[in-house]
């Protein structure tokens, strides 16, 4: 039998119950949609994440809002036993910055408003693999992150010089930067970043110096892509970037290639990668798959075409030769 509590109960947010399966152990207390749950073991819930390390307990105290009435229920149950909640989505949180090159200023007016939102939430960098800033994160966040273990994360970094910093991000204060990579990847957070190169703005020397000041928490810090700034025509009113040309890119690739082989993994893997913009604008061959190694950032963009290619290929050799019969469809 759960333990009533008083009718206020707690005035924080609570995450709601969308769904609760069948036979289930929530289904079993005779939780519903609809019902809030308010804290587990007695701290909040404040997200999917949250809920998922509290209850991986065998003996958890799980706090409910039911109607009117705030309800506890001592559980017991096994190491990765689950309750069988569906939970509402967490709120987003916003991107703190006024990036000069931000792709999110730069679409056209009337599309629909999701496009115009900025997140900049560690919690979808865990989970999707957003890239964040971690400008809007202070130590409390970054202390969870190590409680809970949300690795990997991926960071947009695109220069580390503390004023270089101000003028691209637009953010109004020294966010730390290097001093949050320390902490992270002391306690073994691994973190991938990125570059979004400007011409002008954060190439040459200071792409260096930001390799360098990243490379120096390598190997846990995994890799720095380096990829150029998407413009479109609707930048009215925003900081002027000069476009990544043919001409700029073939001159980049070598060096960037020197800045490679430069700072390199203690076991001689590679820390920097390039996008495929950079060889497809160019006319390059993209490189093979031994060059990305392990680092999995295809959906960065980087690789992306050649494990297309080569998946596409693969496919093609095991087709059945019926299907070289040419054939008229209408989709």
């Amino acid at each position: 039998m759960p333990t009533t509590l008083a009718a206020e109960g707690c005035k924080f947010w609570a995450m709601k119950i969308l769904t609760v399966s069948e036979n289930s152990i929530g289904a079993q207390l005779g939780l519903q949609p609809g019902n809030k749950i308010e804290a587990i073991d007695g701290s909040r819930v404040r997200d999917i994440i949250d809920y998922r390390f509290k209850i991986s307990d065998e003996n958890i105290v799980l706090r409910v809002r039911q109607d009117k009435v705030i309800n506890e229920y001592e559980i017991e149950k096994d190491y990765d036993d689950d309750l069988g909640l569906e939970l509402e989505d967490f709120r987003i949180r916003k991107c703190a910055n006024d990036c000069i090159f931000c792709f999110v200023d730069q679409n056209p007016p009337g599309m629909r408003d999701a496009l115009y939102f900025r997140d900049g939430d560690f919690r979808l960098s865990f989970l999707h693999g957003h890239y964040i800033t971690m400008t809007n994160m202070g130590w409390k966040e970054l202390k969870r992150v190590v409680e809970q273990r949300l690795t990997p994360l991926y960071i947009s970094v695109h220069v580390t010089q503390p004023d270089q910093r101000l003028e691209m991000f637009l953010y109004g204060k020294d966010d730390h930067l290097l001093s949050k990579f320390e902490y992270l990847t002391e306690n073994g957070i691994v973190l991938h970043s990125q570059v979004v190169l400007c011409p002008s703005w954060n190439d040459g020397k200071f792409l260096d110096q930001t390799i360098k000041d990243i490379h120096q928490f390598a190997p846990v810090a995994r890799s720095m892509s380096v990829v150029p700034a998407g413009l479109t025509k609707h930048r009215d009113g925003l900081p002027y970037i000069a476009p990544v040309t043919v001409d700029y890119a073939n001159e980049f690739l070598p060096f960037a290639e020197e800045l490679a082989d430069k700072y390199r993994l203690a076991d001689g893997r590679r820390f920097v990668f390039l996008s495929d913009e950079w060889f497809l604008m160019t006319g390059n061959d993209l490189p093979t798959l031994d060059y990305y190694e392990d680092s999995e950032l295809s959906e960065n963009g980087v690789g992306q075409v050649p494990y297309f290619w080569d998946q596409w290929k693969s496919g093609i050799a095991e087709l059945s030769p019926k299907f070289y019969t040419p054939k008229r469809v209408t989709v």
